[in-house]
This record gives structure tokens, sequence and C-alpha cells, in this order.
């Protein structure tokens, strides 16, 4: 798996840095998990700072590209990211996943009969 970095900004409002990165050499579809070690490794970035927002694969090419958000520190990716993208990264880090609370329904009072 080989990683072309397509584009790259440094957003500063959202502590972060954003890349666009071009994956060849690819036979499937790689998962994210792959994507996540593989470019931290090859970058030398922390991997707790790291998110793979979407992966994009075109029709008949053998290339993907993603997106990928490297944040400053752990404070602002908890404060910023979007809900399934957190618990994606929370998956990857052998964290345990927060389930969801269900709202109990009021139940209606019988009415009185005439």
């Amino acid at each position: 798996m080989k990683f072309e970095i397509m584009k790259q900004e440094d957003n500063r409002l959202l502590n972060r840095k954003q890349y666009t990165v071009k994956v060849t050499d690819i036979t499937v579809t790689p998962k994210r998990e792959d994507i996540w070690k593989s470019f931290s490794a090859k970058q030398g970035l922390d991997e707790k700072r790291l998110i793979v927002d979407t992966v994009f694969n075109s029709t008949g090419l053998r290339d993907v590209l993603v997106s990928i958000k490297y944040y400053d520190d752990e404070a602002s990716l908890k404060r910023i990211e979007l809900k399934n993208n957190l618990h994606n990264w929370m998956k990857l880090q052998g964290q345990e996943v927060p389930k969801k609370e269900k709202k109990k329904k009021a139940k209606k009072g019988k009415k009185a009969k005439k």
C-alpha cells in the first residue's frame, strides 16, 4: 500500500491538519484500520490523534481517495469530531464505546368511562 498526499491543509481554527491521500498498489479496498495504521507509521504521526474520515473508491480503479484528519491534541479531537467518527476511532483504540440511552415513553393515563 502506497500513499500519495494529494492535498495537505493546516486548519488552525480546528487544531488539525487535513490530508487528502491517494492510496495505490492495492488489490481490494483497504479497511479504515489498515489505512490508519499504515499512514500513521509511514508519516510518523501519533495514532491516537488520527482520524480516517472518508474512503472513496471509484468503480474499476485500483486507487482509493482517503480523507484523513490529524489533530494537535486528543482533547480537540474529542470536542470537535463527529460522533460516528469518534466511535470508529474509539473502536480502533480498543476503548469501549458508550451505548445509546433509550428514552422511555411516557405512558398515557386511562380515560374514565362515563
